[in-house]
């Protein structure tokens, strides 16, 4: 099992420290969303080229742009530019985007997302392997662009959804996947699927979770993050862990209180959407996802100094432990 750990909405400062304490304590890789224009959340690809300044080895992942808000040749010319400072341990994670990203630019939400990601990854292919381009998709449209060298950058599909998990296996490097892990059979099983159509043995997963390990063993520091995410959790897979009915009273109460959402979270659904409790209950949680997760990445708290203690328990109880 690698590890790995999301940051981002730290200021740029503090996004450097903490990626440069991750590398030091053991972490194979540090994420960055692309959730820009939304409050609080840099630049995800300055972000990136300062932590490759910064740090001598770790992977840095953005988990992930879409192709609506950024036009993927520019997205791959980013990228580019990026390995040629920082050496090509870059990953490009791609999804179909979210509320974040989108709804601030008044950009359709999930614009044919499967056509959408299919032929963005096509033209991301191409234009890394030095081709010459003329693409004329139903999304993605581009005419004589070319990159100014040849590059080995690793693309990942992001996804909530059996449709885009199929994708993925079919035509991605590797799958960046959310919970509910009681889901994780499901998005697999669809995996399984686009490899065994495009004759393929195996892809990268990274499973993106909150991380909260403390003495006591409460859950109360990722409820909050977990109260984003369960509103935001497909009905179907709502519907396997039965929790149709506290995500519709959690997103109302978000519309005007997120700390009382939060408080509405119940502790039966929290290791559904998140690894919390002790040091041992939580090496338990890990170690049951980890015959089908190759990389576990926490999502960091929002307070730095947070972050940074979240980093030090993993370097001195969890990774020692795997």
């Amino acid at each position: 099992m690698k590890f790995g750990i999301e940051i981002g909405s730290q200021s740029m400062q503090d996004i450097v420290r903490i990626s440069v304490a991750a590398e030091e304590s053991g972490f194979q890789s540090v994420w960055f969303a692309d959730h820009v224009p939304a409050f609080q959340w840099r630049d995800p690809f300055i972000a990136m080229t300062a932590i490759g300044m910064s740090t001598q080895s770790i992977r840095i992942g953005c988990g992930v742009v879409n192709p609506y808000s950024r036009h993927v040749a520019m997205t791959g010319v980013a990228f580019a530019s990026m390995a040629e400072l920082i050496g090509e341990r870059l990953v490009l994670g791609i999804g179909a985007g979210g509320t974040l990203p989108l709804r601030p630019l008044q950009i359709e939400m999930w614009n044919k997302p499967v056509k959408a990601l299919r032929e963005s990854v096509q033209v991301l292919r191409d234009l890394f392997n030095g081709e010459s381009i003329d693409f004329e998709g139903e999304i993605v449209t581009l005419k004589g662009t070319k990159l100014f060298g040849k590059y080995n950058i690793p693309i990942y599909v992001g996804t909530r959804g059996p449709a885009l998990s199929k994708l993925a296996g079919e035509v991605a490097d590797g799958i960046i996947l959310n919970p509910p892990l009681d889901a994780l059979p499901e998005y697999l099983e669809k995996v399984k699927e686009g490899m065994k159509q495009s004759h393929r043995r195996k892809i990268e997963v990274i499973e993106f979770l909150p991380v909260g390990i403390s003495e006591e063993g409460k859950y109360d520091t990722v409820k909050p993050t977990v109260a984003l995410l369960i509103p935001t959790t497909p009905p179907w897979a709502l519907e396997l862990i039965n929790a149709q009915e506290p995500a519709a009273q959690i997103a109302e109460m978000l519309k005007v209180d997120r700390a009382k959402a939060a408080e509405m979270v119940p502790d039966s659904l929290v290791t559904s959407f998140a690894i919390a409790g002790n040091i041992r209950s939580c090496v338990a949680q890990i170690e049951k996802i980890q015959e089908n997760v190759d990389e576990l990445v926490a999502l960091a708290p929002k307070s730095t100094e947070d972050a940074l203690r979240l980093v030090s328990v993993f370097e001195e109880h969890i990774i020692p432990s795997f």
